[in-house]
């Protein structure tokens, strides 16, 4: 037996993990800034992680499609594609996360736009859950890693 290592499932452990840390590392700053006098130019730290889960989203998106065709071999294209759709979700919310929280960046003094920005990425987390749920169900469900196994 060998074995093909798709590239979706190794890159995509990125933005799920970001995905996660990030709203913490919006919060601790938050809290810096409007506790500790933190100056607000140390957003930008949360904000650089929130750019890396939007370029990993992407990448694992691009990689989930070159996947694609080899999966429906095993999976009915009718869960394939809803993983698909939740992967377009997930990039397309990150990319709003990023907007709102870097826009904290263009408006530093606007403390309003940062806890926006900070409960946004908070409730980013659920589309990371949701894009995660619909992958596992491909691989533990449906079977769907049988399709990078050559016999």
């Amino acid at each position: 037996m060998r074995f093909d290592i798709p590239l979706h499932p190794v890159v995509v452990h990125f933005p799920i993990a970001l995905s996660i840390i990030t709203p913490v590392l919006f919060f601790i700053v938050l809290l810096g800034i409007t506790k500790y006098n933190w100056p607000f130019k140390a957003w930008v730290v949360p904000v650089v992680f929130q750019i890396m889960v939007f370029l990993s989203a992407l990448a694992a998106k691009e990689f989930g499609e070159d996947d694609e065709d080899k999966v429906k071999t095993v999976v009915q294209e009718v869960f394939v594609h809803d993983h698909e759709e939740w992967g377009e979700r997930f990039v397309w919310v990150q990319l709003g996360i990023l907007v709102i929280t870097g826009s904290g960046l263009i408006f530093p003094g606007r403390l309003r736009l940062k806890k926006v920005g900070a409960i946004a990425s908070g409730l980013g987390i659920i589309a990371t859950v949701l894009v995660g749920h619909s992958g596992g169900e491909l691989v533990y469900k449906y079977n769907a890693g049988q399709a990078h196994i050559n016999k």
